[in-house]
């Protein structure tokens, strides 16, 4: 299972253009959605079914991915995907 920082998972989001997420994580998750977020980020992390190599998506990438799917309960692709820079997360 991934660890990761709470502010690590809303600044994925929101780079993501996943910012109704990023706000609904802000008010806290219960400890079952830090755990399969954990556990679905790992799964992400470590291999792209969608390339030929197998290679990994971005570690904040699979981030938003895992977040999104556990908390609408299903996978869907993000927003946007590239990421936003970091002057335009306001």
């Amino acid at each position: 299972m991934t660890v990761f920082k709470k502010v690590a998972l809303e600044t994925a989001l929101r780079r993501y253009g996943e910012d109704a997420v990023a706000d609904a994580i802000a008010s806290g998750l219960t400890p079952e959605q830090v755990r399969g977020i954990g556990t679905r980020h790992q799964l992400t992390y470590m291999r792209d079914p969608s390339t030929a190599s197998g290679a990994a998506y971005a570690f904040d990438k699979a981030l938003a991915l895992a977040a999104v799917e556990v908390l609408e309960g299903r996978p869907r692709e993000l927003a946007r995907k590239r990421r936003r820079s970091d002057n335009r997360l306001a």
